[in-house]
């Protein structure tokens, strides 16, 4: 409602602004003398000239953007000269447009009609001007995003590239193109794909992108998980993107990855945040060349799964189980970052200089640049602060937490299993081949720290018929959705700060497993596809950086009343309350609401 509110008050501007400049215009025709001038044929002169003018803005802004992108892949002597003389070519063509519509709308002569169109053109643009800052200073603003410590929900400057191996498209931070002169010679960069591990190089010439450009909602009060962006800690003038996690009044500590506020784990809403999970496998993108290193879905030795394009399929009506498992550890590990794990960080990637803001035509200019800044790894001790044993430098540490969604084809009876095994839990999940399920979760091992838990549930649609479902285990919770429906939840805990260190303690290795069993059934697989949550990295899980370096907030971090605690999704490579601690209400600017620009990307946040 605020939104149509605040759309009808432009609209109303507008109008009065064209109204205005159709008054001032017909004094001016009155004044050089064409008294024939009526007040409707000068209104209609004020929005013709208005459409020309934007009509030559909008494409200008495209080009200018794409000249930028540009001279990023790679030195051009001449793309310096072009973006420096296009804010006068575009004024000159508006001048010349305006002087067009004028002398046809009216019939007057050139020197006539020339200063008509410039009153006409200095009064929008003063207007737009006012417009444009009181909806920014009120309303929303118009920022771009030039480093990667949202990825991969809002992307930096990055380059979008095709796995040579297996075709899956990913992106590829290339935030450090900002560091050098733009007519330096550009390094090819190393890369890994995150579906098939397939290692490559991003070609020095490869296009660039620049950083996505998002509107930001000032009129709403921010909300938990929502992205917001604020004043930047380190860097005065600057904004900077992060994620709000922690509210004011609470305490907040990190463990496994996850958040925990006042002692208890913070869940994600079910089927909401979408874009936090990230690409682990997708069998729909068939490696032409074996992984150098195990990964993937493979069939337990003596299995008769079989793959043929990236489908599973078992012929196995008489068999007591056939098993395919997932092989491969699943962690922390972007393939955006600028880094494989184990190589040393950049020589000059702690700094992020802030770039000049962006300028374009009307209301919705670029009015600054939001950065998160990418951090290189942070030196640990392989301890945390409750001496509890942490991944070594060297490798990213292990994530629990997956989305699996399932395609099946066809099925001949029977039943499908799957199992889910991390710090000694399991959750299976039974499906009879009429689309009945039954989950379990339970303690492996001879101490039960939790109590076993069973809960039932029907897909729509049976799986003779085929069916599309998805398993999820996040946050201490397992669920089983369809069509954004959850059909079936259970708890898998803990659900405690106190109880995850016990179990932590107990079982060191947070790696997750993963299993698909076939009982007594056919069935063909059409695509399964694996994701992870983000993990978010406490500072003895972030190789590479002195101690010493950054001031680290104390854990749990208590909140004042008018305080939050912030975070990247890219914990690796962000910038956030991890260093700088709680941020001030007062410095949050609003709500990242929209990516707008490029176009092809545009999606509410």
């Amino acid at each position: 409602m605020l939104l149509l509110v605040a759309i009808g008050c432009l609209l109303l501007a507008f109008g009065l602004t064209i109204w205005l400049q159709a008054t001032i215009l017909r004094r001016v025709a009155n004044w050089i003398g064409a008294r024939e001038i009526t007040f409707r044929r000068s209104l209609l002169t004020v929005v013709c000239i208005a459409l020309a003018c934007l009509a030559i803005a909008l494409p200008a802004a495209s080009f200018s953007v794409a000249l930028d992108e540009a001279s990023l892949a790679g030195p051009d002597t001449m793309l310096p000269w072009v973006q420096g003389a296009i804010p006068y070519l575009v004024f000159g063509l508006e001048i010349a447009a305006a002087c067009l519509i004028v002398r046809w709308l009216w019939g007057a002569l050139w020197d006539q009609a020339a200063l008509a169109a410039l009153v006409n053109l200095v009064g929008l643009l003063a207007v737009t001007y006012l417009l444009n800052a009181l909806v920014r200073l009120f309303f929303f603003e118009t920022v771009i995003v030039p480093t990667g410590g949202m990825a991969p929900a809002v992307c930096g400057l990055h380059a979008t590239i095709s796995c040579p191996n297996c075709g899956c498209t990913y992106d590829v931070g290339m935030s450090e193109r900002m560091l050098v002169p733009r007519w330096s010679q550009r390094k090819a960069k190393p890369t890994q794909c995150p579906n098939c591990h397939h290692r490559s190089t991003v070609d020095s010439a490869a296009p660039v992108r620049q950083g996505e450009r998002i509107l930001i909602d000032k009129r709403v009060d921010c909300r938990r998980w929502e992205l917001v962006v604020m004043s930047h800690v380190r860097k005065p003038g600057a904004l900077q993107l992060n994620r709000l996690v922690g509210q004011p009044g609470e305490s907040v500590e990190i463990l496994a990855g996850d958040v925990f506020i006042d002692g208890r784990l913070l869940q994600k809403p079910p089927e909401a945040l979408a874009d936090m999970w990230i690409l682990v496998h997708d069998t729909a993108f068939v490696p032409a060349q074996p992984p150098q290193e195990p990964i993937g879905w493979r069939p337990m030795p003596g299995s008769k799964w079989h793959e043929r394009s990236g489908h599973w399929t078992v012929s196995a009506a008489d068999s007591n189980e056939e098993v395919l498992e997932y092989t491969g550890r699943i962690e922390d590990d972007l393939a955006y970052n600028d880094r494989l794990p184990g190589q040393p960080p950049p020589a000059n990637s702690r700094a992020q200089p802030n770039r000049p803001a962006e300028n374009g035509p009307g209301i919705g200019s670029i009015a600054s640049q939001v950065s998160n800044a990418e951090r290189p790894d942070l030196p640990g001790n392989g301890r945390d602060s409750h001496d509890n044993p942490v991944p070594t430098p060297n490798r990213a540490p292990a994530v629990a937490d997956i989305r699996l969604e399932c395609s099946i084809e066809n099925c001949s009876g029977g039943r499908l299993e799957l199992r889910w095994e991390s710090l000694q839990r399991e959750v299976l999940l039974q499906l009879a081949a009429s689309g009945d399920l039954r989950m379990t979760v339970r303690d492996l091992g001879q101490t039960q720290l939790l109590p076993p838990q069973e809960v039932r549930g029907t897909l729509a649609g049976s799986l003779q018929s085929g069916a599309q479902f998805t398993l999820v285990q996040r946050d201490g919770l397992a669920y089983v959705a369809q069509s954004g429906r959850v059909v079936a939840s259970l708890t898998v805990g803990p659900d405690g700060i106190n109880a995850m260190r016990s179990r932590r303690a107990r079982s060191p290795d947070a790696e997750c497993r993963l299993r698909l069993t076939a009982h007594d059934t056919s069935i063909t697989l059409g695509r399964l596809r694996l994701q992870r949550d983000v993990y978010y990295r406490t500072l003895p899980e972030m190789p590479g950086m002195a101690p010493g370096v950054y001031i680290a907030t104390p854990e749990p971090t208590p909140l004042p009343h008018n305080a939050f605690f912030v975070l990247g999704d890219n914990s690796a490579r962000s910038e956030d309350s991890r260093f700088f601690g709680p941020v001030a209400a007062n410095a949050i600017t609003g709500t990242a609401r929209w990516v707008y620009w490029p176009a092809q990307r545009w999606r509410h946040l």
